[in-house]
């Protein structure tokens, strides 16, 4: 048998061995059988007989090389020839069944298209066969009439015709089963719908994730579905906007995400379903990437929040500071940036532990935030340091100083009170302390000339230890600041 190369035309391969090894046992049928005891021309019945032979060979070597639809088609073409030469030659009721059997082939390895065109451009030539004998213009038979050669051509045929059909069954069942079992087995929920608005097609995981009565999904009803699915969406306008737009243009594709009332967040996949260059339907597919978003979102947080008191870290107040900065430039507004250090964690770490000095921190943290406006960045520095950002303060430098200096007393007055901490324990009584502790803050105001972010920072941890070196519990302006208001 000869080798051939895989590619995606081998599956039609064994249908077509089969079809040309029945028209090569045929052709030998007619030359040991037909030519010696049936045909009449049996000169030429033998000569159209080996031609056709060299012909099905040559077209199945083709089909063998990984080539089944060209040969096919080449094939169908030198039949085609050979059939309308036996109409006009006298035979036209017994090429009708191998012809049929040709266009069945044609519509199952090439194309629909191929099988039509080749049974219409058939019959157009036998019509005008009619209409020239109708006329008295046909030529003259050259094979005589023999109803056993018509009755043994058109067997033949009928067997040809049916030679695909149980597997094109078996294929569609095939296929059917295949299209199921990969829709049930995808983790995406499935929706296929017609252009007339009709169910299709849907796979269990869609009813689930959208808890879709059965009922609602078994009606066929597009508009209904979409009735039920907008009362779960967060934001239903832009859900239908989509769907809309997509039905407006049918060979768009889209992919975008729909968000919940309850916290979930769904991927939506649409594109068109051909059929051919056809568009027939629309296929949606939605994709549960809840977990995923929570997901983004922690590391997102992790990445510039602190963990212990959710505050945004030193890396997220480096970004806030560095575009405060240049706004409090252009808008000629006047901001400050506090820098506090608690004068009294350590002995309470010390005395009972870590634990008890994270409740202290996570205290620190919402007293800070309840002090300030929601428009300022509260940020844990490290350790026990905290720094607060105030912006948009006043473009007076003095009344902005004057605003800074009230808002961090405020801090400090708030830091002050007494710190009632319980930390539990799950085998013994819950450790409760009641703890003081003060703060020293220092203050930079800016902007200044040429100052960077960096420099802001830097202005105010120094004015921070001048607190510190002043006693403490105190609060300190970068001297060098106060000088120039």
């Amino acid at each position: 048998m000869p080798s051939f190369t895989y590619n995606r035309q081998t599956p039609s391969i064994p249908l077509l061995d089969r079809f040309y090894g029945i028209f090569l046992f045929v052709c030998v049928a007619m030359l040991t059988v037909g030519v010696p005891f049936l045909f009449h021309r049996k000169a030429v019945s033998a000569v159209a007989i080996l031609v056709t032979m060299v012909v099905v060979l040559l077209a199945w070597r083709m089909s063998r090389h990984g080539q089944p639809k060209k040969s096919l088609q080449y094939f169908s073409i030198v039949l085609w020839l050979m059939l309308v030469g036996l109409i006009y030659g006298g035979l036209p009721n017994t090429t009708a069944a191998t012809a049929m059997a040709v266009a069945v082939m044609l519509a199952v390895v090439v194309s629909a298209r191929a099988g039509v065109i080749f049974s219409v451009t058939y019959m157009l030539a036998w019509l005008l066969y009619v209409v020239l004998q109708t006329l008295n213009l046909a030529p003259t038979p050259y094979f005589p009439g023999a109803p056993l050669t018509g009755w043994f051509i058109g067997v033949v045929g009928i067997w040809l015709v049916l030679l695909p059909l149980p597997e094109l069954v078996s294929n569609l069942h095939a296929s059917s089963s295949l299209q199921r079992a990969v829709i049930e087995a995808t983790t995406d929920g499935i929706l296929v719908v017609s252009n007339a608005g009709k169910v299709e097609t849907y796979n269990k995981r869609f009813v689930v994730m959208w808890g879709i009565p059965i009922a609602y999904v078994q009606s066929g009803d597009d508009s209904s579905l979409l009735g039920f699915a907008v009362q779960q969406l967060a934001d239903p306008a832009q859900f239908l906007d989509k769907v809309r737009e997509l039905y407006a243009h049918p060979g768009q594709s889209s992919l975008d995400t729909l968000r919940f009332k309850d916290g979930r967040v769904f991927e939506r996949h649409s594109q068109p379903q051909r059929l051919g260059e056809l568009i027939v339907g629309r296929v949606w597919s939605f994709r549960d990437v809840t977990e995923r978003e929570t997901a983004q979102a922690e590391i997102q947080r992790l990445a510039f929040h602190d963990t212990l008191t959710l505050l945004p870290n030193r890396r997220l107040l480096n970004d806030r500071l560095e575009q405060m900065i240049p706004a409090c430039q252009r808008s000629g507004l006047h901001g400050a940036l506090l820098f506090l250090d608690l004068d009294n964690f350590k002995p309470l770490n010390d005395a009972y532990g870590h634990s008890m000095g994270d409740l202290l921190l996570v205290e620190v943290a919402q007293r800070l935030l309840r002090a300030v406006r929601q428009i300022d960045t509260v940020a844990r520095f490290g350790g026990d340091e905290f720094v607060v950002m105030l912006g948009n303060l006043d473009m007076d430098a003095q009344a902005a100083h004057h605003h800074a200096r009230k808002v961090a007393e405020k801090i400090r007055h708030e830091l002050a009170q007494p710190y009632h901490l319980t930390l539990p324990h799950t085998a013994s009584a819950d450790t409760q302390v009641c703890h003081h502790c003060t703060s020293s803050i220092g203050v930079a105001m800016f902007p200044t000339k040429q100052m960077t972010a960096d420099d802001a920072l830097k202005q105010a941890d120094m004015a921070m230890y001048q607190a510190k070196d002043l006693g403490r519990n105190a609060v300190h302006f970068y001297e060098n600041e106060v000088l120039e208001v």
